[in-house]
């Protein structure tokens, strides 16, 4: 879930109401064939991406060299705010950064509209 400190006590019991199953297809293809598909995929995006990686994500690799790959083959976007969150992990919306995000992903979402 994360180092202690990053997160309330209740928190990781409360982040199982938002715990729901995932396709196999999916699990197979994210340990198959996503690290061949992934920058064909990610490059094929248009839309604005706001991305957050937790630093302590057990679930998958994460570095800052990691996010700033992601955010380099999102080449076709028009707009891209990519970013490691230092000291927390996995399920950031239930760490105490957790409204901080929320409101980053809201004025993304008002400066996109605001170009458009």
């Amino acid at each position: 879930f994360g180092p202690a400190g990053s997160f309330a006590a209740d928190m990781p019991a409360a982040s199982h109401a938002a715990c729901t199953s995932a396709p196999k297809v999916e699990l197979v293809d994210i340990v198959s064939t996503w690290q061949d598909d992934v920058r064909d995929v990610l490059g094929a995006i248009r839309v604005p991406v706001h991305y957050r990686q937790g630093e302590f994500d057990k679930l998958w690799i994460v570095d800052g060299g990691e996010v700033a790959a992601f955010e380099a083959a999102l080449s076709n976007s028009s707009r891209v705010d990519a970013r490691l969150i230092l000291g927390t992990g996995h399920c950031m919306d239930f760490h105490r950064v957790g409204a901080a995000i929320h409101l980053q992903q809201l004025g993304f979402a008002l400066q996109c509209a605001a170009e458009a």
